[in-house]
């Protein structure tokens, strides 16, 4: 796949979308796969970048990554799937480079990777989501207490 045949794509699904489109949405809407937009320009921010476009982040704290998972997963009522992550929550990628995969992401964010989707273990869940970043020893940033990252 050429450069140029990406970057219309991207372009198409931005016009569509009236902002710079996640690597979530380009798999769900897009014309090509965000992989395939990875391995044309060696990341999603660099495909972004090329498109002419700001990427919407460039790194997330462990801390923030953590908090999105909680939120979604209050959201929720259970810890979330892979397809559940994007738009309003960081997305499965993040979680994947970050923590190695999505269980270990939730692990790391405290959520019972257990619960199951029919609402078993959400009172779990929603013990864990509900609590403050300061209860966790962060700043509602991901930063730990004396500005330390998380």
């Amino acid at each position: 796949m050429n450069r140029e045949t990406l970057i219309e794509a991207f372009e198409a699904l931005a016009a569509d979308l009236g902002r710079t489109p996640t690597s979530h949405e380009m798999d769900r809407q897009g014309a090509f796969a965000a992989e395939t937009f990875k391995t044309a320009f060696g990341s999603w921010n660099d495909a972004v970048r090329a498109a002419g476009y700001t990427p919407h982040r460039e790194t997330y704290t462990t801390g923030e990554i953590a908090w999105s998972l909680r939120r979604r997963a209050t959201a929720l009522g259970r810890p979330p799937r892979e397809h559940e992550l994007g738009e309003g929550c960081v997305s499965a990628d993040t979680v994947q480079r970050r923590f190695g995969g999505l269980d270990a992401g939730l692990e790391a964010a405290g959520l019972d990777v257990a619960a199951k989707p029919d609402g078993r273990g959400s009172r779990h869940v929603r013990a864990l989501s509900e609590a403050r970043p300061e209860d966790l020893g962060l700043s509602p940033l991901g930063e730990r207490k004396g500005g330390e990252q998380a």
